[in-house]
């Protein structure tokens, strides 16, 4: 993004009538940087931004669930002081509770408002923590912090739905913008902006540059989204062979590329040979969707050890069937993951690799006469690796030419029988060079993969953040929620 060489006064006294109200999360998280920076983005191009913030009055936001005073004051200060140091003089307007204390007695909260909030509650808890109160041991005392932390999350984004209502009327806001989608306040945010009649736009970042994406009235984790923003990628022509390529021999390394790695505890030379071909299934971390609802399932990928039960004695006399469960579903806390695999195990015949178990997933795909997966992004690891690929769930990738689409064992059966072959390698390729890529753009905000860091204007404040005890206190409980 081009510099604007006049100084900040002056770009305001020349704002559009247009007004961008931007919800500024917490100084102590990550998204901090990500939105600063985008405000920082949209104040170069003399839009005229509005800043919605937090000074402390409404409590128990994700960096300061338990309501710690000396850490709302820490974050004022590293808040304040991180604007003042880019020169942003964009008007800057606080929330507080006597809006929200209004706005209950008027209007109060209908039952699908609470239950959408409760909603952005549970997908926090699920993605910070993967568990839920039930999780835990009934004597555990993380099983009280929990339930109150849900609490506090819940009474926040109730106030900051009736605080952003009481904006977006005072302020006439044109444009609401907020981080994610699906963390506290951010989904209060969404629906006050639905309920509003008003345009919005989640900020987020994309690709192995992470740079800045934002998507318009739209839930960036809807499956339909990101189809058509694959779609729009791929008829752009911004797709690049060599980035696909990149794309997978990274992955095969072990080195990060839109996401972190999770192979690099693998190691070769564990998969025994055997006279029978090799159905490999690869299992995806489906507590991470659980909140997205049922448009990123199918029956199978709902239940899949019901399908690869049925499937097992259809073919176990021709196939042997490895099944081999997604690393991140070591984290899964919910009970999901190990109820799968207690099911797995029992299914005669079926061989499980365990979450933490060592055996490669290369060589696991290499070694296979056909791949099998329920949406994991192995379905199109397997077509670069020139492997018939079967998908039985959902996909973004799932309308092109990657993978042969069933819905039944039978199905399974009878493609097998066939002997198919790989797909072609191309579509795989755009799809790779998508996720390297993405579609965000460039602009203030930059991103250290050595340091994983981000900087906004050229310009850290990790320091800043770590200078109190007010910022580590929290981390104290959400290091605690984290242990197994």
């Amino acid at each position: 993004m081009k510099e604007n060489s006049e100084s900040p006064q002056k770009q305001c006294s020349h704002f559009k009538p247009t007004k961008i109200g931007v919800f500024l999360p917490s100084a102590l998280t990550e998204s901090f940087e990500i939105v600063l920076a985008r405000v920082a983005d949209l104040h170069k191009v003399n839009e005229n931004v509005e800043i919605i913030q937090c000074d402390g009055e409404v409590k128990g936001c994700v960096a300061n669930p338990f309501n710690i005073k000396s850490t709302c004051n820490h974050c004022k200060k590293v808040r304040d002081s991180a604007i003042e140091h880019l020169g942003l003089s964009c008007e800057r307007i606080s929330v507080n509770n006597k809006n929200s204390e209004n706005y209950s007695l008027e209007n109060g909260f209908s039952e699908k408002l609470l239950k959408n909030i409760k909603a952005g509650v549970d997908s926090t808890v699920l993605t910070f923590y993967r568990r839920k109160k039930i999780s835990f041991n009934k004597y555990d005392i993380r099983r009280l912090l929990i339930s109150r932390l849900e609490r506090n999350l819940f009474e926040y984004s109730k106030t900051i739905y009736a605080e952003s209502q009481s904006v977006l009327r005072n302020r006439k806001i044109s444009r609401l913008e907020f981080f994610n989608g699906r963390i506290v306040p951010n989904y209060a945010l969404l629906q006050s902006a639905v309920d509003f009649g008003l345009d919005f736009s989640i900020i987020e970042v994309a690709g192995i540059t992470r740079s800045i994406l934002t998507v318009k009235n739209n839930s960036i984790h809807d499956l339909n989204y990101r189809q058509s923003a694959l779609r729009e990628f791929i008829s752009s022509g911004l797709s690049q062979e060599d980035q696909g390529v990149r794309f997978f021999e990274s992955r095969r390394a072990g080195q990060r590329t839109d996401t972190i790695s999770f192979v690099n505890h693998q190691k070769e030379g564990m998969i025994k040979e055997t006279e029978k071909p090799i159905l490999a299934v690869f299992m995806s971390s489906t507590d991470e969707f659980e909140f997205l609802g049922d448009q990123w399932f199918t029956e199978a990928s709902k239940n899949p050890h019901i399908f690869i039960r049925a499937l097992n004695e259809l073919i176990k006399d021709d196939y042997r069937i490895v099944v081999r469960m997604h690393p991140n579903q070591a984290g899964d806390y919910t009970g999901a993951a190990k109820y799968l695999e207690k099911q797995l195990r029992e299914v005669s015949l079926v061989e499980v690799i365990g979450p933490r178990d060592q055996q490669s997933t290369y060589e696991l795909i290499d070694k296979a006469s056909v791949v099998l997966t329920f949406g994991s992004s192995v379905g199109i690891e397997a077509t670069y690796a020139k492997k018939p690929s079967i998908l039985v769930g959902r996909a973004v990738w799932e309308f092109l030419d990657i993978a042969y689409h069933v819905e039944t064992p039978e199905e399974v059966s009878e493609l097998l029988k066939k002997s198919i072959k790989a797909k072609p390698q191309a579509d795989a390729l755009r799809v790779a060079s998508y996720y390297m890529i993405g579609d965000g753009v460039e602009g203030t905000l930059t991103w250290d993969k050595d340091k994983q860091l981000f900087y906004v204007d050229g310009h850290s404040f990790l320091n800043n953040k770590r200078s109190s005890i007010g910022y580590y206190i929290p981390r104290f409980f959400d290091k605690l929620l984290r242990l197994p």
